[in-house]
């Protein structure tokens, strides 16, 4: 284990000090291919309409916070495969490259390679084999204060004060009437340099390498258990080989054990079954953990586990069966920052109630990376969507991406698992999905994978917003119980549901299988097996109506494959339904 753990972080090092180029384009061509586009085409004759024209406009308002990401895939709607083979490829195992990507994301520079001074002072007692990871570990806390320090330089002292006393208002639970305007905080935060927290996650990055390279040499010391001050309520730990409890530290370096974390900032656990409360924090401040091998349990409440509030966050678990909980922006989740977790071996579970799971809010990122095993997702429980749906919860978790209506824009929330059967739960708006111009993205790359969702989802644009949801493989299983999913633009916005292959069968109640209205695009393509599509209302499968004085492009593709359809529709024929609803469903090379 040590030998594959110390090649890992090999490659991983090699990647960071690469970080200056671009990660390289993969030789597979384009999702949307020359036999997409050509029945697609087809589709459109029905109806009278061309690929140019889904570019009407679906953004008639504008505001500061706007990312180009969200207004391209809004103007250019197929570009959204274009996302999702990215997100695909750019957020898998190597944080480095996630930093380049999540700076492209965000309109910002590459991360630059920060100076920061080498920490020299190595305490007195600290083992010889921990000083190196010792050394780049208290580097990071030093320069982490100046990386805030640096975002909200460009705020005067008063806007400084009061995104510092009320910035965590804006997505952490408080009613709009306990808020208040919004705006003389959003004037303030507008202003904010979220390029210091690329900067320092892309530094998380080369940490996390460097130290768990060391780390790998490390597993099974046998020091004793230690505890220094490095400053006045600045804690720095080492742990011995067997269980300890570390509360309130700076740094820690443990060896082995089966060991307790209590809200520590910076962590290298090199071995054992841990449990970790509230760690990986980083609200108005920046964290990294990074856990080599042990079947851990990761609690907390809101702003952990990878997540970023006006900060930036790295948590990298390197192997075992894991399992998450917390409540609100954490499990990779990021708003004015960048949050990202990287599971890269085991069976893990990921819990939470909102804003998880790869979120983005307004200026941020958040990605979770799951690289092996079967995982489970779930989202909600918690915070009721009344007056809406008071008997149901808001989840607006599984990559996506959510703006502050009608203030400011969102960001993007991006979940990419690369193998295993899958399971996935939300409730109310979720995976693959956006909502007030926002991006959100969730690309499965392997396995048999369910999704279950009760409404808004499941690769759809919400309130002139983008979504797309990808599975690149296996039979798998979509079912929404109301509607507004599995492909659907609601109102002025864009929504793509693309698998490649399997055996797959779709349920859904309203705009489901392809739907739109309100000027919205919504596409389902489903490019081989034997699919079933279960419409539980008319509005599915390819289905389109006015609202807002307006009405939307709904589109179904099934290209390959015997079919069934609940509605009347047949296999290998063309339909259209509605004001601009279509399906097509044939052999793609016939």
């Amino acid at each position: 284990m040590k030998r594959r753990l110390g090649l890992f972080f090999a490659a991983a090092v090699l990647a960071a000090g690469a970080m200056a180029e671009d990660p390289p384009k993969p030789a597979e061509g384009p999702l949307l291919d020359d036999g997409v586009m050509r029945r697609l085409k087809q589709a459109l004759d029905c109806v009278n309409l061309s690929v140019e024209d889904l570019g009407w406009d679906k953004r008639p308002l504008d505001d500061a916070f706007r990312l180009s990401c969200v207004n391209d895939t809004l103007d250019h709607p197929l570009h959204l495969a274009d996302a999702a083979r990215d997100a695909e490829r750019d957020f898998a195992a190597d944080p480095a490259a996630s930093a380049i990507a999540a700076a492209r994301l965000l309109d910002l520079q590459k991360p630059a390679e920060l100076r920061r001074d080498a920490h020299d002072r190595i305490p007195a007692g600290m083992p010889v084999e921990a000083q190196v990871a010792f050394l780049e570990l208290a580097g990071l806390l030093e320069f982490s204060g100046s990386a805030v320090e640096r975002a909200l330089a460009p705020l005067s002292e008063e806007e400084r004060g009061l995104v510092r006393d009320k910035g965590s208002r804006l997505y952490l639970g408080e009613d709009d009437e306990e808020q208040g305007d919004p705006m003389p905080l959003l004037n303030a935060a507008q202003k904010v340099n979220v390029q210091a927290f690329v900067d320092m996650f892309a530094e998380l990055a080369r940490t996390a390498a460097v130290a768990g390279k060391e780390g790998a040499g490390l597993a099974g010391a046998k020091w004793e258990a230690r505890t220094w001050e490095l400053a006045k309520g600045v804690a720095l730990a080492i742990g011995g080989p067997g269980p300890d409890r570390f509360e309130d530290c700076a740094i820690v370096i443990d060896p082995g054990g089966d060991d307790t974390y209590v809200r520590c900032q910076y962590v290298l656990d090199c071995g054992g079954n841990d449990t970790y409360r509230d760690c990986a924090t980083a609200l108005f401040g920046c964290a990294m953990l990074v856990d080599l091998a042990g079947n851990d349990v990761y609690t907390g409440g809101n702003v952990c586990q990878g997540g970023a509030m006006f900060g930036a966050s790295l948590l990298l678990d390197v192997a075992g069966d894991d399992r998450y909980e917390a409540d609100q922006l954490s499990q990779g989740s990021g708003v004015f920052g960048v949050g990202m977790l990287f599971d890269l071996a085991g069976n893990d579970g990921y819990r939470g109630a909102r804003f998880v799971q790869g979120f983005g809010g307004t200026r941020g990122l958040g990605a979770l990376s799951d690289v092996a095993g079967n995982d489970t997702y779930y989202a909600g429980g918690k915070y009721s969507h009344a007056p809406l749906l008071p008997e149901n919860f808001q989840s607006l978790s599984q990559g996506f991406g959510f703006g502050m209506r009608p203030s400011a824009s969102g960001g993007v929330g991006i979940l990419a698992d690369h193998a295993g059967n899958d399971q996935y739960t939300a409730e109310v708006f979720g995976q693959g999905a956006s909502y007030w111009f926002a991006l959100g993205v969730l690309a499965d790359s392997a396995g048999h994978d369910k999704y279950d969702l009760y409404q808004y989802g499941q690769g759809s644009g919400i309130h002139l917003s983008s979504g797309v949801l990808f599975d690149r493989a296996g039979n798998d299983a979509y079912s929404c119980n109301n509607g507004v999913a599995q492909g659907c633009g609601h109102d002025w916005a864009a929504g793509m549901l693309l698998d490649l292959a399997g055996n797959d069968y779709y349920q859904g109640a309203g705009m489901t299988h392809g739907g739109a209205n309100a000027n919205g695009f919504g596409i389902l393509v489903d490019r081989a097996g034997n699919d079933a599509y279960s419409g539980v209302r008319p509005e599915c499968q390819g289905w389109s109506f006015q609202s807002r004085g307006t009405f939307g492009l709904g589109v179904l593709l099934d290209l390959g494959g015997q079919d069934k359809y609940s509605l009347g529709t047949k296999d290998n024929t063309a339909w259209t339904k509605s004001w601009l609803g279509v399906g097509l469903d044939c052999e793609e090379g016939k």
